[in-house]
């Protein structure tokens, strides 16, 4: 991916930037550290769903 590329991509998040993994894999390990979370989806995605929203 070129650089460009990079940051065309990185303007499409509110926080116009990469998600890191390791704050994915945050939102992992909570959802399974924590039993009173049941049934959730967890959108980890830096924004990008809600500039959609039209």
């Amino acid at each position: 991916m070129t650089e460009k590329e990079q940051k065309e991509l990185a303007a499409t998040q509110l926080i116009n930037r990469f998600i890191l993994p390791e704050e994915v894999a945050e939102g992992i390990i909570f959802l399974i550290k924590n039993d009173a979370v049941c049934g959730e989806v967890l959108t980890i995605d830096g924004g990008m769903s809600l500039k959609t929203i039209t």
